[in-house]
């Protein structure tokens, strides 16, 4: 068994999840245990949104649509326009 742990800074992008992707390819008859991280600063991100919205400072929502906006773009990268990930993003 091989346990890989993969951080934010590899998932940031569509070309590091697809890095990713390849890697967990590799090993096709292996058992593994594969951890990940937030995508980038995803969670920095979340702690925005919920500074924001409990604080009431208004800038929660600006900080939502940032985290929205990077996952869209990264789908962008790994799916057609037309897959129906973007409807659950």
């Amino acid at each position: 068994m091989r346990v890989f742990k993969f951080g934010g800074a590899s998932l940031k992008d569509s070309d590091g999840m697809k890095n990713v992707t390849s890697i967990i390819k590799s090993f096709p008859t292996t058992k593994l245990v594969v951890v990940v991280s937030a995508t980038g600063k995803s969670t920095n991100l979340l702690e925005k949104v919920v500074y924001g919205y409990f604080h009431k400072t208004g800038e929660a929502e600006k900080y939502k649509e940032e985290f929205k906006s990077i996952h869209l773009e990264i789908a962008s990268g790994l799916f057609e326009d037309s897959h129906p990930i973007f409807a659950h993003i």
